[in-house]
Order: structure tokens, then sequence, then C-alpha cells
């Protein structure tokens, strides 16, 4: 990831944001957790992004249409990025 970290991230952040403020905690703290393995290396982005659709996936029934949506947008342009290394 480049340029668009700064976004990527943001988002991120807004969603854990949004998370906590629906009381979804335990989530958001694992979405939290997971943010460390993105350290730079591209074997940390692909632990994370494999970490992060895992929590999105076991959540599946809990996250409303729109997280749903904002974590697969993320999902999406992290493959897209990993993929265009």
């Amino acid at each position: 990831m480049t340029k668009n970290n700064f976004d990527f991230w943001t988002t991120y952040d807004n969603l854990c944001s949004s998370l906590r403020q629906a009381n979804k905690n335990a989530i958001a703290d694992e979405l939290k957790k997971v943010q460390g393995y993105a350290t730079g290396m591209s074997d940390g982005w692909f632990d994370f992004l494999f970490a992060f659709e895992k929590i999105i996936q076991d959540n599946s029934t809990i996250l409303n249409n729109e997280e749903k949506s904002v974590a697969d947008d993320l999902i999406i342009k992290l493959k897209t990025s990993l993929n265009n290394r």
C-alpha cells in the first residue's frame, strides 16, 4: 500500500469507531488487534488481509449492511493494492 494508506486507515478507523458506537466492541477490538499485522512487509499485509476477512466473515450475521459494505470495499482495495505489487 502506498499513497492510499492514509485513506485506507482513515476508513478502517472510522469503521472501528462505528462498530464501537453500535456496541460491537468485541469486533472493533479484533479489528484493532489485527491492524498491527500490517507491518509494511508484504507478509504482514497478507496476514492482515486474511485476519480482516475472517473477522468480517465470522461476524457477518452481526454486522449491518453499511458495515459489511465498508469492510468489503476495504478488502477489495487492499487485495487490489497487494496484487499490484
